[in-house]
């Protein structure tokens, strides 16, 4: 029942995500809320979730076992604080492609969820035939 569990918690946080997606204009707008904020790095009080980001690039050559950095980033402080302001335009796509992407993550697990139900269903008949 793994499977089925792990099924649930995806389905289960994409849907919230996009409903808490599609009330935000609402909360906002009530006369009572001054104060408000959402996107990528805005402020850490707030954090619903944290994430590691790196850019990586490398190329390799045959022959050879080495690799090397591609991207050379020099200013980095720079290069992050444009990175994170093109996130935040794009904040509410980047969210909602995440709720598809966790559901069709759930979805791979469907054929494995049906097998442990299954296997499940067989212990629970040779229970009953005893």
């Amino acid at each position: 029942m793994e499977n089925l569990q792990k099924i649930k918690r995806i389905i289960e946080t994409s849907r919230k995500l996009r409903e808490k997606l599609d009330g935000w204009n609402n909360i906002i707008s009530e006369n009572s809320c001054d104060k408000y904020g959402l996107g990528f790095n805005k402020d850490s009080r707030f954090s619903s979730t944290k994430i590691s980001l790196s850019v990586d690039s490398w190329v390799g050559y045959y022959g050879n076992s080495g690799c090397s950095t591609y991207l050379q980033i020099q200013d980095q402080e720079s290069f992050k604080k444009a990175f994170i302001s093109v996130l935040n335009d794009k904040f509410r796509m980047l969210l909602l492609e995440t709720c598809a992407k966790m559901e069709m993550d759930a979805k791979s697990y469907i054929d494995k969820a049906r097998e442990e139900i299954r296997e499940n269903l067989k212990v629970i008949d040779e229970i009953e035939k005893k």
